[in-house]
């Protein structure tokens, strides 16, 4: 095959062309100014891989720096949207240790290590866990809960599995149970927010307990407080369960096989923040008596106290948040909310939900009624 034009000159011309620059004279400069050349070119090359190096580095360092800082943004902005009162409060979450601080003095020291082959918790000062300053063990709505159920004797009342009678009681209660989470899950989640809670004690043996006391358990006396306060402390690893769980709520459910002859009710308490002491817990919980006034409770009170827990009202009777007026027109719709009134099927929820309800557990800023009747200001509200 021929070779191409240019090939063939390169050949033929080049020879001719360093013949006529020897003759001349020029080759040594023509050499001496190649070689100046390649030592700077050289040189160059050196400092500009230097150069070149240091801002390789530079940039991945700055791209390392940049990566992990966005993280973190995304991290806080994502911890901060998950966590509405953490924007108006004085808490802080550390991304490494997932601790938290607070400014105010309700910082609670109670992480609890197991004792070996036993039912009893100590308290380690180690680490720190603090509880919401107003809401306790049983903050906001959002997130997961764990219901710890725990099964009373005392004195006056008593559990016996081997009794059909009672046994049936027990059954009944874990579906009472599972009605009101279902129901609450779904109410919550009808206000577009995310609810979970773990109830069932039977598939999660460290949600079950029994506990024994050797004084009267039935009424709502202020001698219980201590006592339960005392047991909680003694039997139950709060944090280890909230870590396991990984809940953001922990709740006691206490049930006592009451008779129908018993005359006190079952209600929420929430622990006086005011008499606590440093490093103690405001445990919060529901005290369940099945059976009372002639009535067989079951979900729809579940449920109404368990709302109790995070910041609904009772609509029956007046207080610091509820007024008369607001109460007369309760009656004069002939309302079927769930804070005001339940029925006396134990084994479905058909009462209503409103949105002061609503706007008293979290779920939403604002309450038309809230305003309207110049009712209490939520306790989610900061």
């Amino acid at each position: 095959m021929k070779p191409s034009k240019k090939r063939f000159l390169r050949w033929i011309l080049c020879p001719l062309i360093l013949s006529l620059l020897l003759q001349t004279g020029c080759v040594s400069a023509v050499l001496r100014y190649i070689a100046d050349n390649a030592r700077s070119e050289s040189s160059s090359y050196t400092e500009s891989s230097e150069s070149s190096w240091w801002s390789e580095s530079s940039s991945e360092s700055s791209v390392w720096w940049s990566e992990s800082s966005s993280e973190s943004s995304e991290w806080f902005e994502s911890s901060s949207e998950s966590s509405e009162w953490s924007e108006s409060s004085a808490w802080a979450e550390s991304s490494e240790s997932s601790e938290y601080s607070e400014s105010s003095e309700w910082s609670e020291s109670s992480n609890w290590t197991e004792s070996s082959e036993s039912s009893s918790w100590t308290e380690s000062s180690t680490t720190t866990q603090t509880y919401h300053p107003n809401l306790g063990t049983a903050g906001e709505i959002e997130g997961r809960t764990i219901l710890v159920s725990i099964f009373v004797n005392n004195t006056r009342y008593s559990w016996n599995f081997d009794d059909d009678a009672d046994f049936q009681t027990y059954s009944e209660l874990y579906y009472h149970l599972k009605t009101a989470a279902e129901w609450i899950e779904s109410t919550c989640a009808s206000w577009g927010t995310q609810t979970e809670i773990v109830w069932d004690w039977y598939n999660n043996k460290d949600l079950y307990y029994v506990a024994n006391f050797d004084i009267p358990m039935n009424g709502a006396t202020s001698t219980r407080y201590g006592e339960i306060y005392d047991w909680l402390v003694t039997n139950i690893p709060t944090e280890t369960l909230l870590e396991t769980y990984d809940a953001d709520n922990i709740i006691y459910m206490w049930y006592v096989d009451t008779t129908l002859d018993e005359e006190e009710n079952s209600f929420a308490f929430q622990f006086d923040y005011s008499g606590l002491t440093e490093g103690q817990v405001g445990y919060e919980g529901v005290w369940f008596n099945v059976r009372h006034d002639g009535f067989s409770m079951g979900a729809p009170t579940l449920a109404h106290e368990i709302l109790h827990l995070f910041g609904a009202r009772d609509l029956y009777y007046t207080d610091n948040y509820i007024t008369q007026e607001y109460m007369d027109y309760l009656v004069s719709i002939g309302s079927e909310d769930i804070m005001y009134m339940v029925y006396d099927d134990p084994d479905n929820i058909i009462e209503t939900f409103s949105e002061l309800d609503a706007y008293y557990v979290g779920l939403t800023n604002y309450s038309y009624d809230q305003q309207r009747f110049g009712l209490g200001v939520s306790p989610h509200i900061w």
